[in-house]
């Protein structure tokens, strides 16, 4: 795996159990490793070193730069509960995004000429500095909060999830951008109706019937 490092890259490795660890030096000769400058080792006593390695934009865009030694998870007792729930999550991504594979290439071709056109996500960096943002979501609660939602709407950002906007809609709140990521065509039945003045952000692996349906600027 060293051997096919770029320049400049390197290699993060968490040692889950040092107890673990220090005996299995005593087997295997792994000097070169330690001292390889391409390496660098996190305990597992430092969760929040570990927590800042994986909030690393690198691994946020691209989590299949991460590998997980399962055996070496099964060691690391309860103080790892924290990983294990990291893990899941991005095995549970990769399997989506497995799943869908061929959907997403399809969808990229199909999308090309709109991302071509459309505004860009850059445009919205640093515009909004310092303002609340309420993100809206579809669930039990989204009911009991549309009230509150409208108020809100006047003191701060509010973000919406495809499958949230219909209800926005039906109560006649407007929220200042939604927001598409899925690439499956369920998604498009969400903006069907009361986008003609919201902006969407969205992937480019998109489902394209969003891009579509959707009316307000993009």
């Amino acid at each position: 795996a060293l051997q096919r490092l770029p320049s400049g890259a390197s290699i993060t490795v968490t040692i889950l159990n040092p107890d673990a660890f220090w005996y299995a030096m005593e087997w295997i000769p792994i000097t070169d490793l330690l001292s390889d400058p391409r390496l660098e080792y996190v305990w597992g006593s430092d969760a929040q070193i570990l927590e800042k390695v994986f909030q690393h934009p690198v691994f946020l865009n691209d989590p299949d730069r991460i590998f997980f030694h399962k055996p070496s998870l099964s060691f690391a007792g309860d103080d790892a509960a924290y990983l294990q729930e990291f893990v899941d999550q991005v095995e549970a991504h990769r399997a989506f995004w497995a799943m869908h594979s061929d959907r997403i290439r399809t969808n990229l071709e199909r999308n090309l000429e709109t991302v071509v056109r459309s505004t860009g996500v850059l445009k919205l960096f640093d515009q909004f500095a310092g303002e609340p943002c309420f993100v809206v979501a579809p669930g039990p609660s989204l009911d009991e909060a549309l009230p509150q939602l409208e108020k809100a709407r006047e003191h701060g950002l509010i973000l919406a999830v495809g499958a949230a906007l219909p209800s926005l809609a039906q109560a006649g709140i407007r929220p200042h951008l939604a927001i598409a990521v899925d690439p499956s065509e369920v998604s498009a039945a969400f903006h069907r109706s009361g986008t003609r003045n919201v902006p969407l952000v969205f992937i480019p692996q998109v489902t394209p019937e969003v891009l579509t349906l959707h009316e307000g600027p993009k």
